[in-house]
């Protein structure tokens, strides 16, 4: 991987502006040089038409591609206690950002690479970032990410360039909305849109080949889900015992992810699972101890919960709550339901976010809401977007007790 190389293209990038010229939605994907995780394409979003957050975003094969289209379709779970919807991107991108997002020692690597470069130390400079889902932003490391990158980016400089003499429709750029699942809409006009299916929609695929860039036409990759972890293993023991004891009561579950991230490298929110039984009481919860939890140590945790009675019915409301305990039910012959309605987990979750400090009592007055007013006002907008859409719409309730201005933002 040869850094000063990718520095030239990130800074090519910076200084076309082309964000300026391609909508967030004119997607277009990259043929890669050599398969990245078993994938050989790249789909790429450009976004800063705004003026806000000036970034190429690629996700390498349809599996990452995925975490777009839930993105850009709006179609995750915002109820209370499913914290899913945070950070579920799957890409790397190359941004446009001022100096306060940096770092000592990337501030030193920018430093040396302007003065090898022989230009200005001047903000905004580019940044690398990989997003991995429920994990904490973080630097670029994998050779096949940085590989993905640069190809991208000499697609992106190049473009650039065919845009100013071509325009846009002869490179087969348009907008494409997106939904989940396997269905798509396309047309040349934002306005007019024809229903097809994915199958039928195609993005540009391009690529340089000696120096010239090259247009091809692929179609856009379909909903892809990684599959959802499930318990493989159960001690015939601990379900003979746990069968043994009362079967009694309805109780909620539901898999959560807690918004303070843990060490690691990256740092990932740790996924919890809540257990609350018919009178409210809150079970021990089963902690993951790897961004993916292992839901075989999760089931035995939530096994040792249970104590002196196990419930006759478990009421769950995501996929990936159901996921963990389908398998589980079955053998214990509990009947599992689905439903929106599970207000005992709710007071629950809302409770404990509270005493996280992550909850806010309209009435509470003093250092603490001076705090919050304090920190909000020193956040980026990017920092506010990483922030659980659960605790925004809290504090959102509470708006009489902040300025205008941390309001809007």
């Amino acid at each position: 991987m040869n850094k000063t190389h990718l520095y030239d293209l990130a800074y090519e990038f910076r200084n076309s502006k082309v964000w300026k010229q391609i909508f967030e939605a004119e997607l277009f994907a990259v043929k890669l040089p050599r398969k990245s995780a078993g994938e050989n394409i790249a789909y790429c979003s450009l976004m800063g038409r705004g003026g806000e957050h000036m970034a190429l975003a690629v996700y390498i094969g349809a599996e990452a591609f995925t975490s777009y289209r839930r993105i850009a379709a709006k179609g995750l779970d915002y109820s209370p206690g499913n914290m899913s919807n945070l950070l579920v991107q799957d890409c790397i991108q190359c941004s446009i950002e001022q100096r306060d997002q940096f770092g000592p020692d990337e501030l030193d690597e920018l430093k040396a690479y302007c003065k090898k470069a022989g230009i200005s130390f001047r903000a905004p400079f580019p940044q690398f970032t990989r997003f991995y889902p429920y994990c904490v932003p973080w630097k670029v490391s994998e050779t096949n990410d940085w590989s993905a990158m640069e190809a991208s980016l000499s697609v992106i400089t190049k473009l650039a360039g065919e845009l100013k003499k071509y325009g846009k429709s002869a490179l087969g750029l348009r907008p494409i909305a997106v939904e989940l699942h396997s269905e798509a809409y396309a047309s040349e006009q934002l306005d007019l849109f024809d229903d097809t299916i994915a199958d039928d929609v195609t993005i540009p695929l391009y690529s340089i080949r000696d120096g010239n860039l090259v247009t091809e036409r692929v179609p856009l990759p379909p909903y892809t889900e990684r599959p959802l972890p499930a318990p493989t293993q159960f001690n015939d023991i601990t379900m003979a015992k746990l069968m043994r004891k009362k079967q009694r009561g309805v109780y909620e579950c539901e898999l959560i992810r807690l918004p303070e991230p843990v060490d690691g490298k990256p740092p990932y929110l740790p996924a919890m699972l809540l257990t609350v039984d018919g009178d409210g009481l809150v079970l021990h919860p089963a902690m993951s101890s790897k961004p993916m939890y292992d839901p075989d140590e999760m089931i035995n945790e939530f096994v040792s919960a249970l104590g002196d009675a196990y419930p006759k019915t478990i009421k769950v409301r995501t996929v990936e709550t159901k996921s963990l305990l389908e398998e589980f039910c079955r053998r214990a012959k509990i009947r599992l339901v689905d439903t929106e309605e599970l207000d005992l987990l709710d007071e629950a979750v809302d409770s404990m976010m509270y005493h996280m400090g992550y909850g806010y009592d309209e009435e509470e007055e003093g250092g603490d809401i001076d705090d919050l007013i304090e920190m909000l006002g020193e956040m980026t907008l990017e920092d506010i977007r990483m922030l659980p859409d659960m605790i925004l719409d809290q504090m959102l309730e509470a708006a009489e007790l902040f300025p205008p201005e941390i309001v809007k933002k």
